[in-house]
């Protein structure tokens, strides 16, 4: 499921809902705590506004959390030869490289002064792209082992996104 929330309209002169264009710096470091803790970040009252979709609903899964979902699949995968489907891998990559871009964007308008933070999210990156090609691999040619080092890279990336996410935070309302 993609649920896209567009907080901001074109043209920007317009300004519709009075939503301003730009964003504070305080938001972003609670739409990042909400990522990191796996919370649903709040959408704005926009009138009209419905994902057509029940938010409350428990079996959803957001931010951080969708590692653990991953792994969870992987193992089912694992013992019963059932497989995620191989847009799932991709769409985890297309996440982090919008990441990426926000992080770069973050440093370019000073919001964050740490030049390291990019690199250190570049790492993410990498390894769910290492990630996705494996996932494409085994599902031409089944590998058990396969399986296990992708959980284990699942369980690293969970690691290191989350401590460099609130590192960003962290940055963000100081």
């Amino acid at each position: 499921m993609n649920g896209t929330v567009e907080l901001i309209r074109f043209p920007y002169r317009d300004r519709p809902y009075g939503i301003r264009p730009e964003l504070s710096p305080r938001h972003l470091a609670r739409a990042l705590e909400d990522y990191v803790l796996s919370r649903k970040t709040e959408v704005p009252a926009i009138p009209n506004f419905n994902l057509g979709i029940d938010l409350n609903q428990s079996e959803l899964v957001f931010g951080i959390g969708i590692y653990r979902l991953l792994t969870d699949r992987l193992r089912t995968q694992t013992e019963t030869g059932a497989s995620l489907h191989m847009k799932t891998f991709q769409t985890l990559l297309n996440h982090k490289t919008v990441m990426l871009r926000r992080i770069r964007h973050l440093l370019d308008i000073g919001y964050i002064e740490d030049r390291e933070a990019y690199s250190r999210y570049q790492d993410v990156w990498k390894d769910v792209r290492i990630l996705h090609h494996l996932y494409l691999k085994n599902s031409v040619k089944f590998n058990k082992k396969n399986l296990d080092f992708m959980t284990e890279l699942l369980k690293k990336i969970e690691i290191n996104e989350k401590s460099e996410l609130s590192r960003i935070g962290d940055m963000l309302i100081r």
